[in-house]
């Protein structure tokens, strides 16, 4: 960290005067954190637009590779953290909500509704799926329910036992 501190001296007394007290405050002559945006991957690290310049930082092991590339394609804007040794990308600053991916692979999300545009949708688990493709839907599993709550009716013209 680039800072000038300058203490006081015990042995002076309890009371420092005003002008030690001034003195003893830190400067810093570079912020400890700056914002950036992020330009692309390149090579080990990746290339960073701040302070008006480019330069290639590494990303701390705690951000998320692929949250990187994600945000690469978006212009996202970056957390650098400047105080000791290399500059260093801390994080990102997100500007609107997202869907959060944990590194595990998992999606947990309270949503009010989801609307899904696809060619073709397959919902998998092991031993079973639903897949939606052109005007059908297939499901397979040991076993399916169908629960209602008002009259149910299903034409039989319209479904295909295995």
């Amino acid at each position: 960290m680039e800072a000038i501190q300058e203490h006081i001296d015990p042995a002076e007394g309890p009371e420092p005067t005003a002008e030690k007290k001034a003195a003893s405050k830190l400067v810093y002559l570079q912020a400890p954190v700056q914002l950036g945006r992020l330009v692309a991957p390149e090579g080990e690290g990746w290339r960073v637009s701040y302070a008006g310049q480019e330069r290639v930082l590494m990303a701390d092991e705690s951000v998320d590779p692929a949250l990187l590339s994600e945000a690469a394609e978006r212009g996202v804007r970056v957390v650098i953290e400047c105080a000791e040794g290399d500059p260093l990308i801390v994080g990102l600053l997100q500007a609107s909500r997202v869907l959060e991916v944990d590194r595990e692979g998992q999606l947990i999300a309270e949503l009010r509704s989801v609307s899904l545009t696809a060619k073709e949708l397959l919902f998998r688990a092991p031993g079973a799926f639903v897949e939606v493709k052109d005007h059908s839907v297939e499901i397979y599993a040991n076993k399916v329910l169908t629960r209602a709550r008002t009259l149910a009716k299903t034409l039989a013209a319209m479904i295909k036992f295995n």
